[in-house]
């Protein structure tokens, strides 16, 4: 909320020469129904930590990048080593990954899930409750899950302010997130008006087209180095003002959401 970058997430998008952009709503599905989700989880892990590791020698900083993995993934009891390796081999310290975890992970019978999530909270991993307000049993679990991070879902962005029901229910998510902890996150985000209602709410982080439609690697690196080339003048400007200041200083809102073009 003051401008300044929290981290990136990573998107898997399957642009193919016959069939043109298959969304993931429809190949995530698939692979999970044909056992290929581990691989293509595998294959996000690695590609985002070598990815952080290129930005990080470029001299371009991103604190963290979010994964998304399938519920699937964290019935594997292997998978924290796994995320300790791939760290390893990228010389990544565990803070510069987040997984985003979802319902299904909660609401999954195979205890062998919440144990993985344990095990990859102690590596220094962070997880993310993904898409969270959507479902049914996350509240009452939420306190006993090793997450970190909470993102609210972009449904309730769209009428956030328009009705008063979508409001209220973003200012319990923020609060109930905050005491216990967590960073509240949230996605969907696309105009000022909503980003301003969720500084008001005291929401930590927002994500969506307010800032940038997803992009691609390059197009993000050229876009990081533009936010932060203006960000950084108006941190400066907002320091050089506050130390003018006679009376206690004020926390300020920054803006610098420069779009792509």
């Amino acid at each position: 909320m003051d401008g300044s970058v929290y981290g990136a997430e990573a998107l898997a998008r399957w642009q193919d020469a016959v069939l043109g952009d298959v969304p993931p709503s429809k190949f995530i599905p698939l692979a999970e129904e044909y056992g290929l989700i581990e691989m293509i989880g595998t294959w996000s892990l690695r590609e985002a930590c070598q990815q952080i590791s290129a930005w990080r020698r470029a001299g371009l900083h991103v604190p963290c990048v979010s994964v998304n993995m399938s519920p699937i993934n964290f019935q594997n009891p292997d998978l924290a080593e796994l995320v300790r390796n791939i760290l390893s081999e990228n010389d990544l310290a565990p803070d510069a990954l987040m997984l985003e975890v979802t319902e299904g992970v909660v609401m999954c019978e195979h205890s062998t899930a919440i144990e993985t999530m344990e095990k990859i909270r102690q590596s220094g991993v962070r997880l993310s409750m993904d898409d969270f307000g959507t479902g049914y049993s996350s509240l009452s679990r939420l306190a006993d899950l090793p997450v970190r991070e909470l993102k609210i879902d972009r449904s309730f962005m769209r009428d956030i302010e328009s009705q008063a029901s979508a409001l209220a229910i973003t200012r319990a998510i923020v609060r109930v997130g905050q005491s216990l902890g967590m960073t509240v996150v949230a996605e969907g985000v696309e105009t000022d008006g909503q980003r301003r209602l969720l500084a008001e709410l005291g929401c930590d982080v927002t994500q969506g087209f307010v800032h940038a439609p997803a992009l691609s690697v390059p197009d993000f690196e050229h876009w990081l180095a533009r936010h932060m080339a203006t960000y950084g003048e108006a941190a400066s400007a907002d320091a050089r003002q506050m130390s003018a200041a006679d009376d206690k200083p004020t926390l300020k809102l920054v803006s610098a959401n420069p779009r792509p073009h």
